[in-house]
């Protein structure tokens, strides 16, 4: 007789970030279990966060050029 004994556990703060969750049974995997896949995406679009500026990306040497050059292209 199977059995599912495969769980996740996260957070309830999570899950009302507004994240989907999609749980996959992988192929069997030849130990005595079928492994499980746990897929999370973000509903809506990237435009819902802040945009913050990390102080880090000033140490590439090409960032400037690279800002300059993203400024211009047709978006």
């Amino acid at each position: 007789m199977a059995s599912k004994h495969d769980r996740f556990i996260i957070s309830e703060e999570l899950i009302l970030t507004g994240h989907n969750f999609v749980a996959m049974i992988l192929p069997f995997g030849g130990l005595n279990h079928w492994p499980i896949q746990l897929e999370v995406s973000f509903i809506g679009t990237p435009r819902n966060r802040p945009f913050r500026f990390e102080n880090i990306w000033l140490s590439n040497p090409n960032f400037i050029d690279n800002i300059e050059r993203w400024w211009i292209q047709d978006m």
